[in-house]
């Protein structure tokens, strides 16, 4: 936007447009075969005024409120409201449904995370529409920010999700049709004012994890979870990932469970060996085809019967079913395991230099794991391990027919 002044008026160039400031705040727009007038009210607050094109042969005479941030994006709304046949099919006069709707069309996400965006959506057109906002065009960062202090009392990481379609939709919007939007969710940040590390956090001990293992083998239910519950607690695999683990990523003889396939990260993707008590845990399970936890659809409908088990060994216990994942995670930074091999063994993002660049472990990997994480969760967890007594030399078995 170029603007030139003199004694009488300023003039502002736009895209083809000049506004001209005779009166202070209101300017007569001329330009591209149109002409309307533009006068701020207050802030953020505009009048445009001007025939509209579809009744302009009907001297039809329009006055609407808009939102703006300034003189040119004032042009550029009052344009898009005024002359909607002008502004055509490519995207200048979109609803802001539309909007979102195609932007969540670009996206390769889960059906989780997918339900998870259109909450947010739903949510977003709920309040937008109840302020009587029908178009993208009329959406400002104003606005944007009023919104999202309507979520200050949500934790942050729901914020970040109710907030995720509307920032990802603004960014798409000004790359796709870049003459009519500007991304005004630019640089909007959210403000997490929860302490960084929260005490309330819950976890079970190894040996607590050992005998809720323990007791789900009295229910059906029980046992059907006792596989990914064994995995979560006692091999530190995200519930997700224990909920997609397949039989044929089991090695029975090498002791080694393969986290692969659809992972958080590239990270994520390990070989990791896992304690002799999960080991016999799984060993003891019929089925050897498909995945552990064939009988649940959904990882929620598995999340939801570990939450069951959970209440019902301890009723007091406040413990999610993914927070299962930081009994390891608790016991190393007890017992002093944490370090580049624990975090290897999570699979967890290298959070040093070093890690990423410097340590070369190579096919010694596994070995290292076995030492320094898998041989020390066996020290723990040998007490509820099957014992078998040994035999006496003096007594012959005999096979029980």
């Amino acid at each position: 936007m170029r603007s030139l002044t003199s004694k009488e008026k300023t003039v502002f160039h736009l895209d083809g447009y000049l506004a001209v400031e005779k009166v202070p705040g209101v300017f007569k727009v001329r330009g591209n075969d149109r002409e309307f007038t533009l006068k701020r009210i207050r802030g953020q607050q505009w009048k445009a005024s001007g025939r509209d094109s579809n009744g302009y042969h009907k001297k039809k005479y329009l006055r609407l409120s808009i939102q703006a941030e300034d003189l040119a994006d004032a042009v550029l709304k009052a344009e898009q409201r005024l002359f909607p046949d002008i502004a055509s099919l490519d995207g200048a006069n979109l609803e802001i449904a539309d909007v979102l709707v195609k932007w969540i069309a670009t996206r390769s996400v889960t059906a989780r995370t997918e339900r998870v965006y259109r909450d947010g959506i739903k949510r977003f057109l709920d309040w937008v529409q109840a302020r009587g906002y029908l178009r993208w065009s009329e959406l400002s960062r104003g606005l944007l920010q009023e919104y999202l202090g309507t979520l200050k009392d949500y934790r942050a990481n729901y914020k970040k999700n109710l907030w995720k379609p509307v920032r990802g939709a603004s960014l798409w919007a000004s790359l796709e049709w870049p003459h009519h939007y500007r991304d005004i969710a630019a640089r909007i940040q959210i403000q997490d004012t929860a302490l960084q590390y929260p005490d309330d956090k819950v976890s079970l001990t190894l040996a607590e994890a050992a005998e809720f293992c323990l007791s789900l083998q009295d229910s059906d239910e029980g046992r059907r979870v006792l596989p990914g519950v064994a995995l979560q607690a006692l091999a530190g695999l995200r519930l997700t990932e224990a909920f997609r683990l397949e039989w044929d990523s089991v090695d029975f003889e090498s002791g080694i469970v393969t986290v692969q396939g659809q992972v958080k990260g590239r990270e994520s993707v390990r070989r990791i060996p896992v304690a002799d008590f999960v080991l016999d845990i799984l060993s003891e399970l019929d089925s050897k085809d498909g995945r552990l936890l064939a009988e649940y659809s959904e990882h929620g409908n598995y999340a939801k019967a570990v939450a069951r088990c959970l209440k019902r060994w301890n009723k007091d216990l406040k413990l999610e079913p993914k927070g299962l994942r930081r009994t390891l995670e608790t016991e190393a930074a007890m017992r002093g395991w944490s370090g580049y091999a624990f975090n290897r063994y999570l699979g967890r993002a290298p959070g040093s230099i070093a890690e990423r660049h410097y340590i070369a472990v190579g096919s010694n990997l596994v070995q290292l794991l076995r030492n320094h994480v898998t041989t020390r969760i066996n020290e723990v967890l040998d007490p509820y391990c099957p014992k078998q007594e040994p035999l006496d030399s003096n007594v012959i078995q005999l096979r029980v027919v």
